[in-house]
Formats: structure tokens, sequence, C-alpha cells
């Protein structure tokens, strides 16, 4: 009928104009616009616990702390490593921060004052690798470099009297003088679990 200029067409404009809000609708779209994030909340009310026993540590602890730091600046964990862009990832400050001797004593408090330092140098080990790989590898998406230095590991932990490979780097160095270290006194068979066990942490790493 060749409808005028000033015919009204409906379209979703009229269409959405006539829906209908309920209270509910209304109130929680009010509530959406009137939340404030991160406000203080607490603080939470906690009931006694029952702690039947109590924290011992070992008596090598201030010695252990000074001689970690030793260790890790000889073995080069505390430098950046030739040709490695962004590997330098741990100082001093941060190895002392951190202070993995004190979780050694805990978890060994009666550990020699050797054993001590042997279980901190693990602590301290399996840290810096967990630190490594994201750094090193994540950084730049590089998986099969990631999965190449990972497979090199293995060759740092000897099952017999084999030699290993000239160390690239400090996370490798480090980990052939702890193998040394521990799995030198250990028979075959403990050796190898051992291993397997090491080796199915640093496979997380990828």
């Amino acid at each position: 009928n060749g409808g005028g200029a000033g015919e009204a067409v409906p379209g979703f404009g009229m269409s959405a104009a006539s829906i209908k809000f309920t209270l509910r609708s209304e109130t929680a779209r009010a509530l959406s616009h009137s939340h404030v994030p991160y406000q203080h909340v607490g603080p939470s009310l906690l009931p006694d616990f029952d702690l039947p026993f109590t924290t011992t540590l070992s008596p090598h602890l201030e010695g252990a702390r000074v001689r970690l730091v030793d260790w890790a600046r000889r073995m080069g964990i505390l430098e950046a490593q030739p040709g490695v862009p962004g590997s330098h990832i741990w100082d001093e400050e941060r190895i002392r921060a951190i202070d993995l001797p004190l979780c050694a004593a805990g978890i060994h408090p009666d550990a020699s004052a050797d054993e001590l330092d042997l279980s901190s140098g693990w602590l301290a080990w399996g840290t810096y690798g967990d630190d490594w790989f994201p750094v090193v590898h994540g950084r730049t998406r590089d998986l099969a470099g990631a999965r190449l230095a990972n497979d090199r590991l293995s060759l740092f932990m000897p099952l017999d009297d084999e030699g290993t490979p000239e160390p690239l780097n400090a996370l490798e160095r480090s980990l052939g003088d702890l193998w040394r270290r521990t799995a030198g006194p250990m028979d075959a068979d403990a050796r190898r679990t051992f291993r397997t066990a090491i080796e199915t942490m640093t496979e997380s790493w990828l």
C-alpha cells in the first residue's frame, strides 16, 4: 500500500523496549553494580588445634645455612649461565630468603652436619630446577630445548661407575655433585629406585 515516510516499522529496538523487569531482576542488577571488590574480610574464627608434637630442628642448622650458600656459589647457581639469556634466576639474597636448610632441619632433625648439608642441597637443587625451566625454556616456549635439557639430567645420575659428560650449566653440575655424594654408598637397586624418583620429579618440569 506504499506506506509513507512517517509510518513506524516495529523492529528489535521496539520489541526490546517492551521487556518487563521483575523486582528480583532489578534488585540483582542493582547489587551487581554496587559490589566493591577487594574488601577486607575476616578475621576468621579458628578453633583450638591439638598439636601433641613439638617442632624439633637439627642443631646443625646455622652452619648448614652458611655452607649451602657456599655450595651454591661453587656450583654456579648464583650466577648467569654462559650463553643462556635470562638464566640469572638466583642470587645470594634469594637463596638466603627461602631458607631451605630450615626445611631440611625440620625434615631430618637427627641429621649429622654432612647429612643436613646433603638434604639442604637436594632441596636447593629441586627448587632451582623448578624455577629454571619456566624462566629459561617457558619464556621462549622452547619445549624441544626443555625436553633435551631434561633428558640430559639422567646422564649425571649413573647407575654404575660410568663417567658423566661435562656439565653445560649449574643445574647439571650441582646434580652430578649431589648424586655422587648420595648414591655412592647405595647398592644397585637403591640407586635405580632413587634415580627413578628424581626422573619422575624432573619430568613434571616440562
